[in-house]
């Protein structure tokens, strides 16, 4: 009998620790196991919900850096655990089930360098996920089976490594590259692609590596290698007659050595060796095509239309350098405007006889003869002609005197310089009109 009491207490024992966690409706204290935890630097979480993650991010130390989360079900990312600490350097998030990433899940983590998506089940990206991720260098989206879109795929300015590698991609459209211009390291192997397009590449003027091994190329535009940044293709071809028409405009390409081509079949073949390859008794294989035209009128579909090339400019230092533009010219403006003043204002100064009468008044001449005096019976005395400003029209009434300031010698003294012994002196009607003004403006 006393040996059967040991099961009894062990089941007491359960019975009652089941209890205990009924009524308080927690486990006893260091019972509970964090899925998250902090070694060398390193935050790890393992099998966690999004629903709890932003809870154990809170107490994360301030020295960790890298957030490493595997094996957990987060199927979707969203912003709220990345509120407790927005300096992480390093996300790895592989083996995940992510389906769908918010497009803003990643917008408070600006010192984010290198993300790592791989092996989660991700269709889309939004283009503006990592926008804010303003120092991101380093993605890596293999094993996840994308679509990718007729726009830019992502907004990523800085980004320097993309890996689509093993992603089941068939096509990419003409403008998934083109808000990468600093890529220098590209993997799109082991997809299913058919065309090698040149002008999915125009804008990577920085791409040194370049990675297209085990695809399903039908065509290959051989132009897509006269890249001069391009140093290495990093892949293993097919080294046939087929493709030998290709690696001959491969090489044209001066920055690549034959050392960037690579042979997978036949064995140990290098470059060299395919130079010499006879291929006068070769059929082509007809799946392998030409031309970008003669391919896409095998398939029945028209040639897509390229988008124009066009220098890529982000949109805020755009809106920076308008700005700057508009700023500049109201300067140059307000400084002519400033000069012109000035300049009008010496004028005045300087020369106020041209600034003395309304707009109305024009220069002209009061011919005034002696009485009696006709110059042409006596061409040798000379007839005096006096300037002075006279008006236009000469009969206008209601002419304000105040606004005028003759600048013409006073008639009297003029009067003395013709004769001072003789005052009759006769005008013509319009002359009489004048020197009366201007006897009445003194």
């Amino acid at each position: 009998m006393p040996g059967r009491q040991y099961p009894l207490v062990t089941l007491a024992l359960i019975l009652g620790a089941s209890f205990l966690e009924v009524v308080t409706g927690q486990l006893p204290k260091n019972s509970a196991r964090s899925p998250c935890h902090v070694h060398e630097a390193v935050t790890r979480c393992y099998d966690v919900d999004i629903e709890e993650l932003e809870v154990y991010l809170v107490g994360t130390e301030e020295e960790s850096h890298t957030l490493e989360i595997t094996h957990s079900n987060l199927s979707i990312l969203s912003r709220e655990p990345f509120h407790a600490k927005t300096d992480w350097e390093v996300l790895y998030m592989a083996r995940n089930n992510i389906s769908e990433i918010e497009y803003d899940a990643f917008h408070r983590l600006h010192k984010v360098v290198s993300v790592n998506l791989e092996r989660n089940l991700l269709r889309t990206i939004d283009p503006k996920t990592f926008s804010y991720c303003y120092l991101l260098l380093k993605l890596i989206l293999s094993y996840n089976p994308l679509v990718l879109p007729d726009e830019p795929f992502l907004e990523a300015y800085k980004l320097e490594y993309l890996d689509l590698s093993f992603a089941n991609l068939t096509n990419l459209p003409l403008d998934t590259f083109k808000l990468l211009v600093k890529l220098r390291y590209l993997n799109i192997s082991h997809n299913r692609l058919e065309v090698l397009d040149r002008e999915v590449f125009v804008t990577l003027q920085q791409l040194e590596v370049l990675d297209v091994a085990n695809n399903n190329f039908k065509v290959i535009d051989y132009r897509v290698f006269f890249m001069y940044s391009l140093m290495k293709l990093n892949n293993e071809w097919v080294c046939d007659c087929d493709l030998k028409i290709v690696f001959y405009k491969i090489f044209e390409n001066a920055t690549l050595t034959p050392e960037a081509v690579k042979c997978a079949k036949p064995f140990n073949t290098t470059w060299l060796d395919m130079r010499f390859l006879d291929c006068t008794n070769h059929i082509p294989d007809k799946t392998l095509f030409s031309s970008l035209d003669e391919y896409y009128e095998a398939i029945g579909v028209d040639k897509r239309v390229s988008s124009p090339e066009e220098p890529l400019v982000p949109p805020g230092i755009l809106v920076i350098i308008l700005s700057s533009l508009i700023v500049v010219l109201l300067l140059v403006l307000a400084l002519v405007l400033i000069c012109w003043c000035r300049t009008r204002d010496k004028v005045k100064i300087n020369h106020p006889e041209e600034h003395s009468l309304d707009t109305s008044w024009q220069y002209g001449t009061v011919l005034m003869h002696r009485a009696g005096h006709d110059p042409g019976k006596n061409p040798g005395s000379a007839t005096l002609t006096v300037s002075a400003p006279v008006l236009q029209y000469s009969t206008m009434e209601g002419i304000p005197m105040t606004s005028i300031r003759p600048t013409a010698p006073r008639m009297s003294d003029v009067y003395q310089r013709i004769d001072p012994a003789e005052h009759d002196v006769s005008y013509s009607d319009q002359e009489a009109d004048d020197v009366a003004l201007y006897e009445r403006m003194h």
